[in-house]
This record gives C-alpha cells, sequence and structure tokens, in this order.
C-alpha cells in the first residue's frame, strides 16, 4: 500500500488522533512505523480502514487509488 493512499486517506479521517496517526505513518520520520504496521504485515485496505473507524472515504477515491489489475496471459491449449 503506497504512500499516496494514506495521505488520501488523511483527508477523510475525522478524528484528530488517528489523522495525526496516519500523517505520520506517510511521513519520512514515520517510515520505519510503516514498514513495521502496515507493509510488513501486509495490511489490506480493509484492515487498515477499520484500524483508523473515523476514517470513511468516498467508494470512488477507493477505487481510484487502488492497484489496476493486470491482465494474465492465457493459453488455448
Amino acid at each position: 500500500m503506497p504512500f499516496a493512499f494514506l495521505r488520501a486517506l488523511v483527508e477523510h479521517t475525522s478524528d484528530s488522533g488517528q489523522r495525526r496517526r496516519l500523517q505520520e505513518l506517510c511521513s519520512k520520520q514515520g517510515a520505519a512505523d510503516y514498514n513495521l504496521y502496515v507493509r510488513d504485515p501486509s495490511l489490506s485496505v480493509s484492515e487498515l480502514l477499520a484500524a483508523f473507524p473515523s476514517c470513511s472515504p468516498p467508494l470512488s477515491l477507493l477505487i481510484e487509488l487502488l492497484p489496476r489489475l493486470q491482465p494474465r496471459p492465457y493459453s488455448a491449449a
């Protein structure tokens, strides 16, 4: 989950403590915490939103920021 995703979530978080924590995670100073709490455990979007319950981004933002599905090659064997 890229930093840009977390930065976008900051704008849609109503609780000031949770907003500040999201800002810390996507800052240079919070890179170690980001790796420890988000990247290493491979948090999904739903797990991240559950960890920050006051964050309620619009569905259009989630769709826009999620990585695109890559086409899979199929063989006609």
